[in-house]
C-alpha cells in the first residue's frame, strides 16, 4: 500500500508525486543558475559580445560552471565526510554556515574580477549585465545568509527568483524579444518551489523568503545602484 511517510509527510518514495518533487529539485538546482544564465546572455545579448570568439564563450561559460557548481559540490560533499554538516541536503539551518561562506567567497571572487576596471583578461565578460548579474547573486546569497539566522531561507528559490529578476531587470537592455523565457522562468520557479514543498524541504513562508530575497537583490543592483552611480 502506497503511503506517506507517517513521520514527515513526505510522499512514499514509489510516488508520481515524489517523483516530480525530486526530478525538479535536482534537475532545477540553484547551483547551475549561474551557468544557465550565462547562456542566456550571449543568447539574448548577441551586439553586446559580438567581439567574443565562440571559444571564449565557451571557456568562459566553463568556468563559470566549474566555479558555481563543481567547486561548491565538492566542498559540501568534503564537508559532509568530513562531519562538519549533517547532509548534503542542508535541511538544517546550521549546516548551511559553512556552504553560504564558501559558496560567498567563490562569488565574491567572480565578482571582483568582472568589476575590475582592467579587466581585460577574457575569463570573464568585460560588461555591466555580466558583472551585475554576478554582483546581484552574490549580494542575494549574503542576505540570505544574514537571514539564515532566523529562517531558512529556500535556496532553490533565491536561485530562481534571481534567474527571474535577472531576466525582468534587463529586459531593456536586450534586442531580443525574450518574453517566452521570462514566462518558461516563472513556470519553473513555480514547479521548484511546489516541489520543494513537496519534499517538506521548506514552508510556504521559506520559499517566498527565498524568492523575494533574490528579486529585491537584483533590483538594487540593476536600478537602484545605477541611478546613484554605483557600480554604473
Amino acid at each position: 500500500m502506497n503511503v506517506a511517510n507517517i513521520n514527515d509527510g513526505v510522499p512514499a518514495r514509489n510516488t508520481m508525486k515524489y517523483w516530480f518533487a525530486r526530478i525538479f529539485s535536482n534537475l532545477f538546482h540553484p547551483f547551475f543558475i549561474p551557468t544557465l544564465s550565462m547562456f542566456v546572455l550571449y543568447f539574448c545579448f548577441p551586439y553586446r559580445f559580438a567581439e567574443y570568439e565562440y571559444k571564449t564563450k565557451v571557456v568562459s561559460i566553463g568556468l563559470i560552471f566549474a566555479i558555481t557548481v563543481i567547486y561548491p559540490t565538492i566542498a559540501i560533499v568534503v564537508m559532509s565526510k568530513l562531519g562538519m554538516i549533517n547532509s548534503i541536503n542542508l535541511r538544517e539551518r546550521k549546516d548551511r554556515i559553512i556552504p553560504y561562506v564558501v559558496t560567498l567567497t567563490f562569488y565574491t571572487w567572480i565578482c571582483y574580477m568582472a568589476l575590475k576596471p582592467s579587466n581585460n583578461n577574457m575569463l570573464f565578460p568585460n560588461d555591466f549585465i555580466f558583472s551585475h548579474m554576478m554582483l546581484a547573486m552574490t549580494l542575494s546569497i549574503i542576505i540570505a545568509f544574514v537571514a539564515n539566522n532566523f529562517l531558512k531561507v529556500s535556496m532553490h528559490m533565491l536561485g530562481h527568483g534571481g534567474f527571474v529578476g535577472f531576466l525582468l531587470f534587463t529586459a531593456k537592455f536586450s534586442p531580443v524579444n525574450y518574453e517566452w523565457i521570462f514566462v518558461l522562468a516563472l513556470l519553473v520557479a513555480g514547479c521548484v518551489g511546489t516541489a520543494r514543498l513537496i519534499l517538506k524541504a521548506h514552508t510556504l513562508k521559506e520559499i517566498i523568503a527565498g524568492f523575494s530575497i533574490a528579486i529585491l537583490a537584483e533590483y538594487i543592483v540593476f536600478v537602484i545602484l545605477p541611478a546613484w552611480g554605483i557600480f554604473s
